[in-house]
């Protein structure tokens, strides 16, 4: 899947005030579904990458929020898939 860039201030600052807002639930959240402290931050980091990776194409149909957990749980399975387990 090709990515569209952020391309402007406008864009950036935009997701920089989406992602500020719902940071602590995010964190809450993949700590919740990861339970092991030494692997949260990297499935933060990972979820915050490709969000905005793939932020110049989010259109809104969605809350910001549910459209970030979306990519959380992706990067959860994705973990959880490496792993070759469930939790």
């Amino acid at each position: 899947m090709a990515y569209k860039k952020v391309t402007t201030t406008a864009q950036q600052q935009h997701f920089t005030k989406a992602i500020n807002a719902c940071q602590r639930s995010l964190l809450k959240y993949i700590t919740y579904h990861v339970r092991s402290p030494d692997d949260v931050d990297g499935r933060v980091e990972d979820t915050l990458l490709e969000a905005y990776k793939a932020y110049a194409d989010f259109r809104g149909d969605n809350c910001f929020k549910t459209w970030l957990y979306h990519i959380a749980d992706h990067q959860i399975a994705k973990y959880y898939c490496h792993r070759g387990g469930t939790h």
